[in-house]
Parts: C-alpha cells; structure tokens; sequence
C-alpha cells in the first residue's frame, strides 16, 4: 500500500495547475522544474550530470547517460528538446563551468535537494489552493508523464524510449 501512495501520478487538471506555476515562474527554479517536466520527468541524478559535451546545439538535444540497473557502461540517451525546454536550459547555462543545469553560472550543477526545494515551493502553494490534496516529489512527475501519455495512446515502446526503461 505504501508503494502504491508513492506512485500516484498527477491528473490532468493538477498537471496543468503545475504546468501554469512553473510557467509562470521566471526564477531558476522555475526554470529547472521546466526543464524536469518537458524532457519527459527524466531521472534528476541524470540531468543533474548534464555538461556541455552533453548538448547538441544545432540538433536541438541532449544525451542523457543512463546508469540505472545492472548496466557496465551508461546507456546513451538522447532527448530532443522543445523550444521551451531550450529556453529554459539556456535560462540557466553560464559561462563559467560545463554543467547545463547550474545555479552557479556552470562552475556546478544544481543538487538533486535545490530542485526538490523548488518544487516543495509549488507543492506548497498548489495545496494551500486545494490543486492537490498531497505533496509530490520529481518521481511523482516522472510517474505522471508517463502516466498522461499512456492514457493519450502513445505506444509503449516510445514511453519505454522516452523513460530509458530497460533499453
């Protein structure tokens, strides 16, 4: 049962409630949860590695290294971004380091807490006017894209691709 309440996914009105906040919030931290959701909720210790070797500027993209499970060597993961994603990813580039999601400028990446601190932010408003009835964590996101778009008729394979699940 309590592996069940930790797996609950947002509904559509509640994603959209998420949705207008993080859009609406030009802070870096609006822009991480951004990124977090329209890359598809991807794992945040992946993204949180993300430097510049790891962004195709002309394609549009970055290619996530998938560690999970037993794997030797990281799978590969390319994921194309939307222009809103773009522009949130360049929101938060610097000039002083690699890393692609950076609080301070690219000289480190954001921690997996500071992305979790901002969406507590948003959970905390989206509860005091009754959008959701309990918090969610990056998971929660995660679970819900692949969730929405299930109900939507996207085939499993490309959730499968989208989520890096057992490829």
């Amino acid at each position: 049962k309590a592996a069940k309440e930790r797996k609950w996914a947002l509904s559509e009105a509640q994603l959209a409630a998420y949705w207008r906040r993080i859009a609406a919030d030009e802070s870096p931290g609006g822009a991480l949860l951004r990124f977090h959701l329209l890359t598809g909720g991807q794992r945040i210790e992946q993204l949180i590695r993300l430097t510049d070797a790891d962004y195709g500027v002309d394609e549009k993209a970055v290619t996530l290294r998938d560690t999970k499970g037993r794997r030797k060597l990281a799978h590969e993961h390319i994921n194309q971004l939307l222009p809103e994603t773009d522009r949130a990813l360049e929101s938060l580039r610097g000039d002083e380091g690699p890393y692609l999601l950076t609080l301070t400028k690219g000289k480190t990446a954001v921690s997996y807490h500071k992305i979790w601190e901002a969406m507590q932010d948003v959970v905390a408003a989206m509860i005091k006017e009754k959008e959701i009835d309990r918090a969610f964590t990056p998971g929660t996101i995660r679970k819900t894209v692949e969730t929405r778009l299930a109900a939507k008729g996207v085939p499993d394979e490309v959730l499968a691709r989208l989520l890096s699940h057992g490829l």
